[in-house]
């Protein structure tokens, strides 16, 4: 950063600066991938005071955001059409309300006036978002520290505003935060925001940090980590790391940055390579040679593309001897732009594999890609979708109601606005509706070091010990072909369980090769071991991606699947949820009959389970509504009073017990999880590795004998209700039914389901993620067709906190399901995941 935050110590240091001698810079050593070269410019693009460029294009127009004297030591906008852009520049103003800026309109009301810099712009949507980082003017821990904000605008030349009410981040105790460029990550379609640590204020080493970013783009979704700190000893030109910035080209991430003082002559900037990209591993075939050093304080690039696709390199020069202020003509930070020899950004289609299509039902799945120049231009160039499909030229969006089963192989064709284009070829495959089949647990996958499962085979082979899935990691695992799983499978029923999660944040599966949903399976915190069961369709090779918003280890096992040629179970949901078992004494769910007798305990003293203890309970008929030949039961298992943290593991009664679990909890912690359970002569075992107590609810059965639906998996998880304030999942149409609706006490939401997320009219039963975000007191949600509502429970979440569990509901008459919260007020979140029908 070569912003204002040390033009104080300009006045002091030039003196000595310009008695100095130049450093001499280190014999260049070869790197495993040829270094990036750059062809210095001879004289300025912008010839006025212009640091810490950064350059966006839209279309064939390139916006540069500097910082700098000229702007009032703000941000200021300047921009030229020309195809080359070291020519004809022409100030556009500043970047905040007013030209030139004055005052600090736009400004949040934390941040010290005029001392804006350092920005990095990029757009989500039709929303451009200006990174940036300013000193902190109130009270507090990062008073005097330069931070990180936000603000955003309309269109790319502004006005940008800030509403924020602090910094986004502000790492106080390692000398702030500065620096922010957003990098979105071709190989994911992830965004991501990168930053530098110290403002120069702290004996702390520099570093690089990331962290990805929310949907809207404008925060961060899982806690930041550091992914390079320099290596000064080994390497003399890194003594910083100003201006992060990263780039994908030719299959290598490349993390540029400078190194050196930006007093000085000695500001170069250079590069190291990142295994994982913006998740880290940046230490590979590191130069020890800069890529650019040059007059004066030559540095702080920032790299871009033109409409072809080849890469430039824009950098600030300036002559830092005899020199007591950046507005003094000879004393400018210059603007200068120049070729730097990456290979060409072309277009890449990022989907690999396109979900199954059920027969009869609403489909709709978008292609994506990434790179080249926006707008993209879709199409197919052979083979031919399947009746009642079409393609969107403009949206990559493949789409309508398929007529007839069967598999096409079509390869797809995208074409950006310069005329680069990529294909791939992929199978677009419609299904019929799929009956399931129950198995006893087994796990497939387990990320933890040391192999504690004792994984072996292809469960090994999903999973290696020690693999755990770092922050906006995405694992993809093998199911259908594999565990006795056939290859035909169209669906899967796991229970993933987030171990040691090292921030706040959630976890995804959705079918391998599909783009990934705005949608969440697991809600994580740190240190908190969270379980939910998901049923999801499989993607390329049979296999589930399972993405990870903040750092995690990942359990995962398996109970089910779905196959037209080889299952034999149908779904009936009973008319509404009913309560089987509750173990606590004094009964306090009220249960008589046989539902008393398989856990009251005598007088209603209880049956709480012993620690290692099991308990068999009977689920079927004669002693309750599922019939004696049902295959399955569908269960909501609920734990409370643990004295310790463990797992409860349900199973087929007189099976030998699995190495799998349906229920993680922490001591003293509710936490209820859905189970879908092989049953032996009706009965069901329990196993709990610590004393506590379990609540079991039923809400519906698998069959052999027919008369039940079949099961269709949504192409992917599929939001459809999110009551938040402010639709923070952005959703639109049918979807944003839920905008603004908290649910407050005794309160009860209803949410429609019919010909959302492709769930036909003639749907039973909707399988939905139901999240609890923050409720305000202690209470529990039941989902239920209405409108009387059942004793029973599907979710358990604590006061503040975010938990998410797997319902299989019965749809209503209507089209609708309804959620009831017990106690206080809180928001829920509807993910569908398939239908019955």
């Amino acid at each position: 950063m070569m912003g204002t935050r040390r033009l104080a110590a300009l006045l002091v240091a030039v003196a000595a600066l310009a008695a100095a001698a130049v450093q001499a810079w280190p014999a260049p050593v070869a790197a495993a991938t040829p270094a990036p070269t750059v062809t210095a410019s001879a004289s300025p693009a912008l010839a006025q005071d212009a640091p810490d460029p950064d350059i966006v294009r839209v279309g064939s127009t390139f916006y540069a955001f500097t910082t700098g004297t000229t702007w009032g030591n703000q941000i200021g906008i300047a921009k030229t059409t020309s195809a080359d852009p070291r020519t004809q520049w022409t100030t556009v103003g500043s970047a905040f309300p007013g030209t030139p800026y004055s005052g600090s309109a736009g400004l949040a009301p934390w941040q010290r006036n005029n001392t804006a810099t350092s920005p990095g712009v990029f757009q989500v949507g039709s929303t451009w978002i200006m990174f940036y980082d300013a000193v902190v003017a109130t009270p507090g821990a990062g008073q005097g520290k330069y931070c990180l904000s936000v603000a955003t605008a309309a269109k790319v030349t502004g006005p940008y505003t800030d509403s924020s009410s602090g910094p986004l981040v502000c790492q106080a105790s390692l000398g702030g935060s500065i620096d922010p460029q957003p990098f979105v990550d071709p190989q994911t379609g992830g965004a991501y925001l990168l930053w530098k640590s110290n403002d120069g204020s702290s004996a702390a080493a520099s570093q690089v940090w990331s962290a990805p970013l929310t949907a809207s783009g404008t925060a961060l979704a899982a806690a930041p980590a550091a992914i390079f700190t320099i290596h000064s000893a080994t390497y003399s030109w890194q003594t910083t790391t100003d201006d992060p910035s990263m780039v994908f080209a030719g299959g290598q991430y490349y993390l540029f940055f400078s190194g050196g003082d930006y007093l000085s002559n000695y500001y170069p900037v250079g590069y190291v390579l990142c295994s994982n990209g913006p998740r880290g591993g940046c230490d590979l075939n590191e130069p020890s040679d800069p890529i650019l050093k040059g007059y004066g304080g030559t540095g702080g690039g920032m790299e871009f593309t033109d409409a072809s696709g080849a890469w430039w390199i824009a950098y600030q020069t300036w002559k830092p001897s005899g020199c007591t202020s950046y507005a003094t003509a000879g004393c400018q930070r210059q603007l200068f732009v120049a070729p730097i020899s990456l290979p060409k950004a072309t277009p890449a289609i990022t989907t690999t594999a396109l979900p199954k299509a059920p027969v009869g039902s609403p489909y709709d799945q978008s292609l994506a890609a990434t790179g080249g120049t926006a707008p993209y231009t879709w199409s197919i160039t052979a083979g031919t979708l399947p009746a009642g499909l079409s393609l969107d030229a403009s949206t990559g969006a493949v789409s309508g109601t398929p007529s007839t089963t069967g598999t096409a192989n079509v390869t797809f064709e995208v074409t950006d606005a310069s005329g680069l284009t990529a294909s791939a070829a992929m199978p677009v495959s419609v299904v019929a509706p799929a009956a399931y089949s129950a198995i006893t647990p087994v796990r497939i996958c387990d990320t933890r070091a040391g192999n504690p499962s004792g994984l072996s085979g292809q469960a090994a082979a999903n999973c290696p010990a020690g693999s755990t899935v770092p922050a906006g990691g995405t694992r993809t695992i093998a199911v259908a072909g594999d565990f006795r799983v056939p290859t035909d499978a169209t669906a899967v029923v796991l229970n993933v369980t987030a171990v040691a999660p090292t921030g706040t944040g959630y976890v995804t599966a959705f079918p391998a090769g599909a783009a990934r949903p705005v949608a969440s399976t697991i809600n994580v915190t740190p240190g908190v071991v969270v379980p939910n069961l998901v049923e999801v369709g499989t993607g390329a090779g049979g296999q589930v991606s399972l993405y990870a918003s903040a750092g995690t280890d990942l359990v995962v096992d398996l109970e089910g699947y779905t196959s037209p040629s080889t299952s034999t179970g149908e779904y009936v949901p009973l008319a509404a949820p009913e309560r089987i078992c509750d173990t606590r004494p004094g009964n306090p769910s009220s249960l008589s009959g046989a539902a008393a007798g398989n856990c009251s305990g005598p007088g209603g003293a209880g049956s709480t389970l012993t620690a290692g203890g099991t308990k068999t309970i009977a689920v079927a008929a004669p002693d309750f509504d599922i019939p004696a030949d049902a295959t399955a039961a569908v269960l909501n298992v609920t734990v409370a009073n643990p004295v310790a943290t463990g797992f409860l593991t349900v199973f087929p009664a007189g099976a030998a017990q699995p190495t799998a679990s349906n229920v993680n909890y922490n001591a003293g912690q509710v936490t209820a999880n859905r189970v879908v359970v092989p049953l032996s002569g009706g009965d069901v075992s329990i196993f709990s590795h610590a004393r506590a107590d379990v609540v079991v609810d039923v809400s519906g059965y698998l069959t052999a004998s027919g008369g039940g639906s079949a099961f269709s998996a949504a192409p992917a998880p599929v939001r459809i209700c999110d009551t938040r304030p402010a639709n923070p999942s952005q959703l639109a149409g049918g979807a944003a039914q839920c905008t603004g609706r908290t649910i407050g006490a005794a309160g009860t939401l209803r949410v429609n389901v019919r010909g959302l997320a492709g769930v036909p009219a003639g749907a039973t039963a909707v399988v939905v993620n139901l999240t609890g975000v923050a409720p305000t007191g202690t209470t529990y949600l039941t989902v239920f067709p209405g409108p009387t509502r059942p004793f029973a429970s599907d979710l358990n979440p604590a006061p503040g906190e975010v938990r998410a569990n797997l319902v299989v509901a019965t749809i209503a008459s209507d089209g609708t399901i309804s959620v009831f919260n017990h106690a206080g007020s809180t928001n829920v979140i509807v993910d569908v995941e398939g239908w019955y029908g």
